[in-house]
């Protein structure tokens, strides 16, 4: 799991280190970097995967400096951006976005190097070595930031993973929360743990099934119905 996340000139932090634990509840007045905490650590993950795909190479130079790949504004899935501008710590470009994570096995970090609006950069940071970026490469460390789910549809279609990306992006993530539950049903060890999750919050008899995207909920063999399709 993850210990560390180290962030530098992202959005509300110009340079920040927190701690991570098993569980934590994350606590401040509206603007005070909340999300902005979330947000770098699913960028970071989004960053890396996009590094991986497209770049094979996991051998930094003389300059212990490794490959950057580039990357549009409007390809990212984790915000929804019209310019790579609106990252930036003050909108500050000159000095490159760095996001470090730290687990029990490895520190690895990313950076965007600002080349234009809607163009940027990315690569592993000087920081991180090359043992440590073949560690995390072998497999590799996915978060996602997930918005509050408001605006839960009454009827809701399936989606491509595409649109799933953009509307959770769009912080709509209450439209696809059907699908979400279907995809994390498809895999029987993510289904499991999601219950035992679920159950923390409820009582032990909860249990879901999922019949395509009909998702019902049964409490105390009280079964209640919250969504079809």
């Amino acid at each position: 799991m993850i210990r560390n996340v180290h962030i530098n000139n992202f959005k509300k932090f110009d340079r920040i280190e927190i701690e991570l634990r098993d569980r934590m509840v994350i606590v401040g007045p509206n603007n005070s970097g909340k999300t902005s905490l979330l947000q770098a650590i699913a960028s970071w993950s989004e960053l890396g995967e996009t590094w991986l795909e497209n770049n094979t190479d996991l051998v930094c130079n003389e300059h212990r400096a490794f490959h950057h790949v580039q990357v549009e504004a409007s390809g990212l899935r984790t915000l929804a951006l019209s310019s790579f501008n609106e990252l930036w710590h003050n909108q500050s470009t000159t000095e490159p976005i760095s996001i470090e994570v730290a687990t029990d096995r490895w520190q690895v970090g990313f950076e965007l190097r600002y080349v234009e609006p809607t163009i940027a950069d990315v690569g592993p940071s000087a920081k991180t070595s090359q043992d440590d970026l073949k560690a995390y490469a072998e497999q590799p460390l996915k978060a996602l930031y997930v918005p509050s789910l408001s605006g839960l549809d009454i009827h809701e279609p399936e989606y491509g993973e595409q649109v799933l990306a953009t509307r959770l992006a769009h912080g709509k993530g209450g439209t696809v929360l059907r699908n979400l539950v279907q995809a994390v049903s498809r895999d029987k060890e993510r289904w499991q743990a999601l219950q035992s999750t679920v159950r923390t919050f409820l009582d032990t008899n909860y249990r879901c099934r999922v019949e395509r995207i009909r998702l019902e909920c049964v409490t105390d063999n009280r079964r209640r119905n919250i969504g079809t399709t």
